[in-house]
């Protein structure tokens, strides 16, 4: 695949970036480090010295887009792991990946280091898995799928991901998931009435469903922790999209500050960087992602192209960075 990527002086985050957990964003100081050289990708072995964005494209034959940060730079292209289904990773530049393939084995979850080409780590599963997570405190792994109903199924490895994961059901079809700074573990969905946000605190046993106020949303895609509120990419009945940011309370949600984005996609991935915003667009066969201000929206300030109908994208940085809140 051959992206043509474009980012302007615009997009150039001055000093720092936020970092997605799976489907949630953390902001991080920006930081340039170096790699192992049998890690970097032989096509631009000095590109990924930095940080880098990873967009999984929906077909098996596109894999996924490895960029610069946030220069846009095409740097790699993943493939031969089967189709992509959730991407995130963790504070320290590793890059998880849920994939699903043909054959008797067909489900697995491979781990790469930051700017890797071949991965370092492989879990199997023998469900169909899409959104992942990590968790910033402990380094487990959330895992979301379905349970073979309209349920879904959270598979939770802990620490250093051996062994069985501990299982945990939501009353939802879910979408996405991302833990925020505590730990606690978020998964959106689409529910009876719309969209739907779950909690699994960190230590319960169970998941809490969490009642949301002024909520119009009936499509569902990424949902992140920005530092402040549970913010998640919507849709309408009336095909209109939006960043939710919700603000909870208990096991209660307020929609308090919608984002707006020009071009927003009906199911809506997104990357929240530091006073900006990555977020699929809708049209062009489903090959542009948006670049906007964040928590402003508003117009498009650039474009990336050439994707192939991204299933969600992460930020991998290029070593461990110290957590910082975004500002409003």
């Amino acid at each position: 695949m051959q992206a043509a990527v474009r980012w302007s002086p615009v997009a150039a985050v001055a000093g720092i970036i936020a970092l997605l957990w799976g489907c949630s964003a953390l902001p991080f100081d920006f930081a340039q480090g170096r790699l192992a050289q049998d890690d970097m990708p032989p096509s631009a072995p000095s590109a990924t010295s930095g940080d880098l964005l990873y967009v999984a494209n929906k077909g098996a034959s596109e894999g996924v887009s490895v960029l610069t940060f946030p220069q846009g730079t095409l740097v790699a292209t993943i493939k031969q792991i089967g189709s992509v289904r959730g991407i995130c990773s963790d504070t320290s530049g590793n890059v998880w990946m849920t994939t699903s393939n043909s054959g008797s084995d067909p489900f697995h979850i491979y781990k790469f280091r930051h700017g890797g080409t071949k991965p370092v780590e492989v879990l199997n599963t023998h469900r169909y898995t899409y959104g992942c997570a990590v968790d910033p405190t402990t380094g487990n792994l959330a895992v979301i799928s379905y349970g073979g109903s309209e349920d879904g199924v959270v598979d939770i490895w802990r620490g250093a991901h051996k062994g069985k994961p501990a299982v945990y059901y939501i009353g939802i079809p879910p979408s996405a998931c991302a833990y925020d700074f505590s730990g606690n573990l978020f998964v959106d969905g689409a529910g009876g009435a719309g969209a739907a946000l779950t909690e699994l605190v960190k230590g319960a046993k169970r998941f809490t469903s969490i009642s949301l106020r002024n909520n119009a949303g009936w499509t569902v895609g990424s949902v992140q922790w920005d530092g402040t509120y549970v913010t998640l990419g919507v849709g309408t009945i009336s095909g209109s999209s939006s960043i939710y940011r919700v603000q909870l309370s208990g096991e209660r949600g307020k929609v308090v500050k919608p984002v707006h984005l020009q071009h927003l996609a009906s199911w809506p991935h997104f990357v929240i960087v530091y006073g900006e915003i990555v977020a699929t667009q809708r049209g062009s066969a489903g090959r542009r992602i948006g670049l906007y201000k964040y928590p402003g929206g508003g117009k498009t300030l650039d474009v990336f192209s050439g994707f192939d109908h991204p299933a969600g994208m992460t930020i991998s940085v290029a070593r461990k960075q110290p957590v910082i809140r975004y500002r409003e």
